[in-house]
């Protein structure tokens, strides 16, 4: 659905025949990355862990493990940058996120949050265009996209969550996602038809604010956020369980230290 409503998509194969593999690295390219099909959080009792996109090999596509269930694989795009474009009715917020000084982050930004910078920027009007054009395709009025560039300034689309975060993207760049939605809820938006974003204007681009001074602090992912409170609550001798909280107790109490 994004391809047809005008965006670029990266090569992509969701297999569980691990024989296909060299068939799939062909049609892929030489450089191929994993990703998960939904939530990046995988639980196993008590455990839970995250699977960041990683780089895979041809061996990895063929390995026997790969027939249990069905995998992603798709072209690794040589990006220099990734966006997150934030969508609320027909506004478009997009920010830059830089991980320059960290492999980890270059790969999948959420992999390492503190190396992060982020910078407000504008899509180009075609990418925003066929953007809106697929949020009205699929009936949603908010959704966080991603998408990575190239050097050529080429917008590939990679992601679409229909509740993805943004308070810290606000945090770090002064955009005002927070009051965008607040309007939209209240005082709602004139739909636009399918039939005509395809011919609809170049979108006025919202004006970018100043950046947030350097004291913001960017929270971390909520994974990390969840393990810390786990650790004080649970390691520093704080008072009551996380079931007298109200939280799941999912991480084992052995396995992390206080922070």
């Amino acid at each position: 659905m994004a391809a047809a409503s005008g965006l670029d998509v990266p090569r992509t194969v969701i297999t569980n025949v691990p024989e296909d593999s060299d068939s799939h690295h062909e049609y892929l390219g030489p450089s191929v990355i994993y990703k998960t099909l939904a939530s990046a959080s995988v639980t196993d009792g008590h455990l839970m862990s995250l699977v960041y996109t990683t780089d895979v090999s041809r061996a990895d596509m063929a390995d026997c493990r790969v027939a249990l269930t069905a995998h992603q694989f798709q072209e690794r795009v040589p990006k220099v940058r990734d966006v997150r474009a934030t969508v609320v009715g027909s506004q478009i917020f997009a920010t830059e996120i830089i991980a320059d000084a960290s492999s980890r982050g270059r790969l999948d930004w959420r992999a390492d949050y503190t190396s992060l910078r982020y910078e407000c920027t504008h899509l180009p009007p075609a990418v925003e265009t066929a953007l809106l054009l697929l949020l009205r395709r699929l009936g949603l009025t908010f959704a966080a996209a991603d998408f990575v560039v190239t050097a050529d300034d080429r917008y590939y689309f990679v992601d679409l969550n229909p509740a993805g975060q943004w308070g810290w993207i606000e945090a770090a760049t002064g955009l005002p996602i927070a009051a965008a939605i607040a309007d939209l809820l209240t005082e709602g938006e004139t739909e636009w038809p399918t039939s005509d974003l395809m011919t609809r204007p170049s979108i006025k681009p919202t004006n970018c604010p100043a950046p947030a001074p350097a004291s913001v602090r960017v929270p971390v992912s909520p994974a990390t956020e969840f393990r810390r409170r786990h650790n004080r609550w649970n390691r520093c001798g704080t008072t009551g369980s996380l079931a007298a909280r109200g939280l799941p107790q999912r991480f084992p109490t052995d396995r992390f230290r206080c922070r």
